[in-house]
């Protein structure tokens, strides 16, 4: 089903403070007005109805989740007992935010969602810090989703997939094909999506990773430059510092003294 673009700017850069996480129960066959006053509210929907809001009538079927910022009036129509797990929050006001849509469906990643919010609910009562931080980063990933999905329809989930497997392989020789054929895209097309996103090709975007990596290393620890080169898949220390010096016109002893 075609869900209609309506989108809200959510600042994430602080934790959200968690007001409630809790499973909500509404109908059956009941029309309900909500206004969130003051908070933001996520509804991770297991049943099909529809809600309207700001003038666009958004349908909720099974697998799809919803945010509505402060300050919103909603009208809900429920047809049946309809469960759901929901979280009320509060984000600190800024002009910057990321772009989120009003309802998304979350198709196979629903299941991982649903288990991180159960995570998150049972522990709000004795552990709310925790609770918030689980929320926080389920928030990112909605973000992030609707990154992917203005880069690339066909699969919205290989850029941040990409990205996690370069994280966790900085250590190691990392071939773009490979990577690519993990994420279920062409060299080609990958290629496209990291020049659409970060303004340079995959190669490039390691790169800059190792010697951001690299960076923190020299400046908080005392490893040996070698080791250092190391931890960041660069074994030959040479290589090392003429990468080091091409990103930050510093040698790597240098990037250490500076701090």
């Amino acid at each position: 089903m075609k869900i209609p673009q309506l989108t809200w700017s959510m600042p994430l850069a602080e934790r959200p403070r968690a007001m409630l996480m809790a499973v909500g129960v509404h109908g059956p066959h009941r029309t309900e007005r909500h206004y969130t006053r003051g908070f933001w509210a996520l509804h991770l929907y297991g049943y099909q109805s529809s809600m309207d809001v700001s003038g666009v009538t958004l349908p909720i079927r099974p697998g799809y989740v919803g945010i509505t910022p402060p300050d919103i009036e909603c009208l809900y129509r429920f047809e049946d007992r309809s469960a759901h797990l929901c979280a009320h929050f509060a984000l600190p006001p800024s002009e910057a935010g990321l772009t989120v849509p009003a309802m998304q469906d979350l198709g196979a990643d629903y299941a991982d969602f649903y288990k991180a919010m159960e995570e998150g609910i049972a522990c709000f009562r004795a552990n709310p810090e925790r609770a918030e931080v689980r929320l926080w980063d389920l928030l990112w990933r909605l973000a992030d989703r609707r990154s992917g999905q203005l880069i690339v329809h066909d699969n919205p989930a290989a850029m941040t997939q990409a990205c996690e497997h370069i994280e966790m392989r900085l250590s190691e020789p990392i071939s773009v094909e490979a990577l690519a054929a993990e994420v279920g895209v062409s060299h080609n097309h990958l290629t496209r999506l990291f020049r659409k996103r970060f303004g340079t090709t995959v190669v490039g975007y390691i790169r800059q990773r190792r010697v951001e990596r690299a960076g923190y290393l020299l400046r908080s620890t005392g490893l040996p430059v070698h080791i250092v080169a190391a931890q960041v898949g660069v074994e030959d220390p040479r290589q090392f510092s003429k990468i080091v010096r091409a990103a930050t016109g510093m040698s790597p002893t240098e990037v250490r003294r500076a701090g």
